[in-house]
């Protein structure tokens, strides 16, 4: 009988281990649910940005007549895009043009230019870069 009264306190310190034990393990479970979630929302802003830079630089590159654009020179090109959160600028610039050798009488040469997207998504500070480089064969003029 007396062995039953020295014991009474044991289950209930026994409980409170372990619902502080099963509490902390929650605690970190729940952390490290919101840090995935954020992880995952970065990725979707980061591929969204991505995304449409990308087509409007694929958009510049259909739209683009090279023999235009300025030797060295940067030349601004007018996209438009799909998503009014993300900033888009779209740059193109002709490094020159390389005469094709073995052709007949040298009457082709090569276009060598890149057109660079920057998008920039300010709400969450994303900013993504697409550069292109293209060697496009044309007639020469004489």
């Amino acid at each position: 009988m007396i062995l039953i009264f020295k014991q009474r306190g044991a289950v209930l310190i026994v409980a409170l281990l372990l619902i502080t034990v099963i509490g902390i393990l929650g605690i970190s479970v729940m952390n490290t649910s919101v840090d995935e979630y954020e992880i995952s929302v970065a990725q979707e802003v980061e591929s969204t940005t991505f995304s449409v830079i990308e087509s409007a630089v694929m958009q510049a590159y259909s739209d683009l007549d090279a023999t235009t654009l300025p030797v060295g020179q940067d030349h601004e090109v007018a996209v438009s895009t799909t998503d009014s959160r993300i900033d888009v600028t779209v740059t193109a610039r002709r490094d020159g043009i390389v005469p094709v050798v073995n052709t007949s009488l040298a009457l082709f040469g090569i276009y060598a230019y890149s057109i660079r997207g920057v998008g920039t998504n300010t709400a969450v500070n994303s900013q993504r870069t697409v550069v292109k480089g293209v060697a496009q064969q044309v007639p020469l003029v004489r």
